[in-house]
């Protein structure tokens, strides 16, 4: 209790008088008791040591003190440590923070990208569904970008769907007027014979452009296929050539066909064929007589490449720009008659909606080229 050292776990300090000592002395007064001391006091390289002191109690009163000492070469170890680990944090958590915010800053762009494209392809009359987005904000504005279209595109389509259809029913519909008020007084066998002829072409006509405008009305709403099949390109197109040989017959034209074996493709059969029956009777309608008629189909990296080829007049100057126009239709060179002017627009849209492609091209010997593209299975 007087400061002297009666124990020195070095022997060094036995003896001593520590009581001015800091770490005795408040220790001592019942304080907390430490300090920081060299080895040598005249020695600048000398080693710090810290020193800790704790009471020792005897019947409730302070009777000594122990003190246990330590290098601070050893503690600067766990300082550098703790250095080592709070920079890296220090510097961790802010590029961290800066990627997460980077990571969510792509994660939210990534989808007004794809929106920005979908706008640009429905500008330029693409076909492809609006895509899909798990992000609430995303998906919200896609399915509110996709009603905005679909009601401007629905009311374009019928302003200019009726004007079209306006023009077009006029003519078949005056033709058929012109005739009944001719039946109105007995003609001639002859000429009755005749009207009666118009009558039913006139009518047919008209029932052609009503079905096909239904067909293409549906298929316009439609976004996607409801079913697909896997389709042999080769078995696919036999009974459709065998259901248009009588055609081929009376204009007595050279059927080449150069399909390849194996070529398949996946998608509706009815719509495939009712685009594939339009595309080959067009060919027979402009095609001259005693000439050659040619279908290709071969496979090009994963492209199936599907060709008609007549050698007819090919497609005007004028109207290359105007034959998927519904209703533009032109003359066919044998009879002068035009058709419903809707074939095409059909075709466009049945290919479109198989994600394919549909090129027109003059020949430079002569006739046209209609290539479909078809995604291989």
């Amino acid at each position: 209790e007087k400061g002297i050292v009666i124990f020195d776990s070095e022997g060094k300090a036995k003896g001593q008088d520590f009581s001015q000592w800091r770490d005795v002395y408040y220790t001592l007064k019942g304080q907390y008791g430490a300090r920081s001391s060299d080895t040598d006091t005249k020695d600048p390289d000398s080693i710090n040591v810290l020193h800790v002191a704790a009471p020792i109690y005897k019947d409730g009163k302070i009777f000594g003190v122990v003190t246990v000492r330590k290098p601070t070469e050893g503690i600067k170890k766990y300082i550098e440590n703790a250095k080592h680990k709070y920079s890296f944090l220090a510097w961790g958590i802010p590029i961290f923070i800066l990627s997460l915010g980077l990571l969510y800053s792509i994660l939210l762009s990534k989808p007004f990208e794809k929106l920005t494209h979908y706008a640009r392809e429905v500008r330029l009359g693409s076909r492809k569904p609006i895509p899909k987005f798990y992000q609430a904000e995303a998906s919200e504005l896609s399915q509110a970008l996709e009603s905005m279209r679909e009601s401007l595109e629905g009311k374009k389509y019928i302003e200019k769907t009726l004007s079209h259809l306006t023009h077009e029913l006029k003519s078949p519909l005056t033709s058929l007027m012109g005739a009944a008020e001719l039946l109105e007084n007995p003609p001639s066998e002859e000429a009755r014979l005749k009207l009666l002829n118009n009558i039913q072409s006139e009518s047919q006509r008209l029932k052609s452009i009503v079905e096909r405008l239904l067909g293409l009305a549906a298929l316009e709403a439609q976004r996607e296929l409801d079913k697909q099949e896997e389709i042999s390109l080769k078995n696919w197109l036999k009974p459709i050539l065998e259901s248009l040989k009588t055609k081929i017959t009376q204009k007595s034209l050279r059927l080449e066909n150069q399909i390849e074996e194996g070529l398949c493709i996946k998608g509706d059969p009815f719509l495939l064929e009712t685009s594939l029956r339009n595309l080959l009777e067009n060919a027979i309608d402009f095609s001259p007589p005693q000439s050659v008629l040619r279908v290709l189909g071969f496979q090009q990296d994963k492209k199936i490449i599907f060709k008609i080829q007549d050698q007819g007049p090919g497609i005007p100057d004028y109207a290359q720009t105007r034959v998927y126009e519904k209703f533009y239709s032109l003359p066919r060179p044998d009879t002068g008659k035009k058709s419903s002017g809707l074939g095409l627009s059909l075709v466009k849209e049945i290919i479109e909606l198989h994600d394919s492609q549909i090129h027109l091209e003059n020949l430079k010997e002569g006739g046209l080229e209609v290539t479909l593209i078809f995604h291989a299975v």
